[in-house]
């Protein structure tokens, strides 16, 4: 399976600075260093703000868990093919296989 995204690992920058203020929202960069990142303006990232009234926890966790989905998905790659187990039928149901698949197939 081919994917066109950005391959990982990504990373978070916390938004933080080294004070401990809130500098700007965190921030997942695709590729790079956080010095080439700052280089592109951003070009190579993915800015977690979804809302001003959001807590800072909320925002950092949205940005972690974006940040590994690369690492996510090839895992979940490898179980399928690893996977024995087949229900025999056409359609999908529900069980962990069909729903795993249909996982990557909406990421992909």
């Amino acid at each position: 399976m081919g994917t066109k995204h950005t391959p990982g690992p990504w990373r978070v920058i916390d938004g933080w600075d080294e004070n401990g203020n809130g500098k700007y929202f965190p921030t997942v960069i695709l590729f790079g260093t956080e010095d080439e990142h700052r280089k592109t303006l951003g070009r190579n990232s993915i800015t977690i703000n979804t809302s001003h009234d959001q807590e800072v926890e909320s925002l950092m966790a949205n940005a972690k868990l974006i940040a590994a989905a690369p690492e996510l998905l090839e895992a979940l790659q490898r179980i399928i093919k690893e996977s024995a187990y087949v229900h025999g039928f056409d359609d999908p149901c529900d069980c962990p296989k069909c729903q795993a698949i249909n996982a990557i197939n909406k990421a992909l």
